[in-house]
C-alpha cells in the first residue's frame, strides 16, 4: 500500500509539473477539451432540432 501511495504521489507531482514545463501544450490541451465540449453540445442541439431526441 505504501508503494502505491508513493507512485500516486509521483504521478501527481509529474502532472502538476507538466504545465510549468510546457505551458503551450497545456493551453492547447485545454482548448481541445473546450472545443470537444462545444461540439458535443452542438450535436445534441442538432438532434433536438431534428426531432431525433434519444
Amino acid at each position: 500500500m505504501g508503494k502505491h501511495l508513493i507512485q500516486t504521489d509521483l504521478a501527481q507531482l509529474r502532472a502538476s509539473e507538466q504545465p510549468k514545463i510546457n505551458p503551450e501544450a497545456q493551453i492547447a490541451f485545454e482548448a481541445i477539451v473546450a472545443l470537444h465540449g462545444t461540439v458535443e453540445a452542438l450535436q445534441k442541439e442538432i438532434q433536438t432540432l431534428k426531432g431525433d431526441k434519444k
